[in-house]
């Protein structure tokens, strides 16, 4: 029993830190995509 809860908790680490690193990914690419703007314009 304590596998099973020890790997559900596994699961949820990471799924936070794949929603982390998605939130992380979106923010640079909305940085390069506004710098990239800003040198053009």
């Amino acid at each position: 029993m304590e596998a099973v809860k020890t790997s559900v908790q596994h699961a949820r680490d990471n799924a936070k830190e794949f929603s982390r690193l998605n939130a992380n990914i979106a923010n640079t690419f909305e940085n390069v995509a506004r710098d990239n703007l800003r040198v053009h314009v």
